[in-house]
């Protein structure tokens, strides 16, 4: 018994330790583990939220190129270009997670191709403007990984470009407060919309069962600051098939589709 006792009371004692353990407040940053013989050496392109910049990093963290004045948290990557420039979004809409522009600039920093002019907008101080309402993701229709692959040499100018952003809609079909729907379009070069598809016209083909019809009319999630309904939140937008075929995947509800839109 006392052998029975003793071995129930370490084991109690283990407990309380593990229960008492508290998690670490002090991490480490940087470059944590670096094995040069094993690890694919090169360059890594960041976009950090909390960082209005594109950072690029050597293999041991030291930050070797940096473009302020972008907007990683609602824009979504940067991605760099041959040649060393870099594409990613720019500006904000507070309280809406979208940027104003998707801009491209030169190893300088110089703007060599933007786009904004998507919709007018009106800001939190009632100021009317142009905007992209770019979110999360964009894609170059010749940058078929949408980061650098080997044997893949993106063009810096000439290609289309594939833009998720934000429309309001009313559309009874999905609910009848205001969307603040899921647009696709493709740009030209010049920066005309060649191409759109908006989430809430193809519902329908989205496979949802009666249950989440249901939940999704009702509207849970409406944002009072935003006064409408983030319905689908789409969070990546992508060319397949050498730039012919555009799809997309979603988060709420989770949803990866091809996208037939319309040439405009």
């Amino acid at each position: 018994m006392t052998r029975i006792a003793n071995a129930f009371a370490s084991a109690l004692l283990c407990l309380v330790a593990i229960q008492g353990k508290t998690a670490p407040s002090v991490y480490p940053t940087g470059t944590t583990i670096y094995d040069p013989e094993r690890a694919w050496n090169g360059y890594t392109v960041l976009s950090p939220l909390a960082t209005r910049a594109a950072i690029v990093i050597d293999m041991n963290g030291n930050v070797v190129k940096r473009w302020d004045d972008y907007n990683n948290a609602a824009g979504g990557p940067a991605r760099v270009l041959p040649g060393g420039g870099v594409i990613a979004a720019t500006g904000a809409r507070p309280p809406h997670q979208e940027s104003r522009e998707l801009a491209q600039r030169d190893f300088d920093g110089n703007t060599v191709w933007s786009f904004g002019r998507n919709e007018q907008v009106e800001t939190r101080e009632g100021e009317t403007v142009w905007s992209s309402r770019q979110h999360h993701d964009w894609q170059r229709a010749d940058l078929p990984a949408g980061y650098y692959s080997p044997e893949a040499e993106p063009a810096t100018t000439g290609a289309n470009t594939l833009l998720l952003t934000h429309a309001n809609r009313v559309e009874p079909n999905v609910s009848d407060v205001l969307l603040e729907d899921d647009r696709i379009i493709e740009v030209s070069p010049e920066g005309e919309i060649v191409w759109e598809w908006i989430a809430s016209e193809h519902i329908d083909e989205l496979g949802f069962d009666a249950v989440a019809r249901a939940t999704i009319d009702s509207a849970p999630g409406f944002s009072e600051a935003r006064g409408s309904f983030d319905w689908l939140h789409i969070n990546s937008a992508t060319y397949v098939a050498a730039g012919s075929t555009r799809a997309m995947s979603g988060l709420r509800p989770t949803t990866l589709s091809s996208a037939a839109g319309k040439e405009t």
